[in-house]
């Protein structure tokens, strides 16, 4: 398990001095004192350069700030999986934000809960998505959002990849774009919709004559200037319920995400169950009727090594 000296490691670096992590961890400034100490003893390294003005990282400080972030995140998600495994918990912590909404989970877990009791819990994942991590399941787009590479996947449909326009653009008003029609206007490319095959997905811009900018996401600004620079923003095509003011029209590719449900492979028992559910009720001739779709997706193929060997759990039937 980690070492909880980091929290407060952490919190001096953060805050320049001892005494203000002190108060902002409700402990004494002494006792903040023997915990860098303690901990760069445990090291063998200065972690800080003291002065009466406060406190500034050495350079083996500055190293441990880098890595010491995600480590003490995992420590803390292992000590909540930890403590739900030994209680026994029936509750599932579930991701969310704008650019992971849950489109499909909600009529899922309904149905699974008519025959196996299930809570849900709700935790909103910050901009860059950064938490996730810390959460049971995350619905959405596998793209090149660096936190996707800590979890599992389970994909469940093909969603195309479309373009948004203003609704003033010269292509506001069409049914269907071409990458001709498209090649006089500049793209704006997320991270958050980018697909894993970056390269070649640019190499296709690139022979199609088309200009692209990468953005690190769709933030109010970014949507004004594209709106005033008459710009593309790539998005998938399910995201008509997320933009507003804007008209998200399909394009004649085949450039497609895979949308579906991140977890951890060593995941809870409840969580598992739950998977396998939704595993079973999209899967082949198994599928069941009135599972929830994404308009316009196809389904997307679901390798028998993309979910947890445990997903062999039984679950009940719908």
């Amino acid at each position: 398990m980690y070492n909880k000296h980091l929290d407060t490691f952490l919190k001096v670096a953060e805050l320049g001095s001892f005494s203000s992590a002190a108060e902002s961890l409700f402990v004494t400034p002494s006792a903040v004192i023997q915990q860098i100490n303690s901990l760069e003893q445990e090291l063998g390294v200065s972690l800080f350069q003291r002065s009466r003005r406060g406190v500034v990282p050495t350079e083996a400080g500055a190293y441990l700030i880098t890595e010491a972030i995600g480590y003490v995140r995992q420590g803390k998600e292992i000590q909540r999986r930890l403590t739900a495994i030994a209680s026994g918990s029936r509750s599932i912590c579930v991701g969310t934000s704008v650019n992971y909404k849950i489109r499909l989970l909600y009529e899922l877990w309904t149905a699974y809960s008519q025959k196996q009791h299930c809570d849900i819990q709700l935790t909103v994942l910050s901009a860059d998505g950064s938490n996730a991590p810390d959460t049971d399941i995350v619905e959405g787009i596998r793209s090149r959002q660096r936190w996707q590479a800590h979890m599992a996947f389970l994909p469940i449909f093909r969603v195309p990849i479309a373009a948004a326009v203003s609704n003033h653009h010269p292509l506001a008003k069409k049914k269907l774009l071409t990458l001709s029609e498209l090649a006089p206007y500049t793209f704006l490319i997320s991270e958050i919709v980018l697909p894993p095959n970056a390269d070649a997905f640019f190499g296709l811009l690139t022979d199609a004559g088309i200009r692209y900018e990468c953005v690190t996401d769709y933030a109010p600004n970014v949507m004004w200037e594209s709106s005033a620079n008459h710009q593309v923003l790539l998005c998938p095509l399910c995201w008509t319920d997320t933009l507003f003011d804007v008209s998200v029209i399909p394009i004649a590719w085949q450039q497609a995400l895979d949308y579906g449900f991140f977890y951890h492979n060593h995941c809870s028992e409840t969580v598992q169950s739950l998977l396998n559910f939704i595993q079973q009720a999209y899967s082949g001739k198994e599928a069941r009727e009135g599972v929830p779709v994404l308009p316009g997706s196809v389904p997307a193929a679901q390798p028998t090594d993309s979910v947890p060997d445990a997903l062999e759990t039984v679950v009940p039937e719908a």
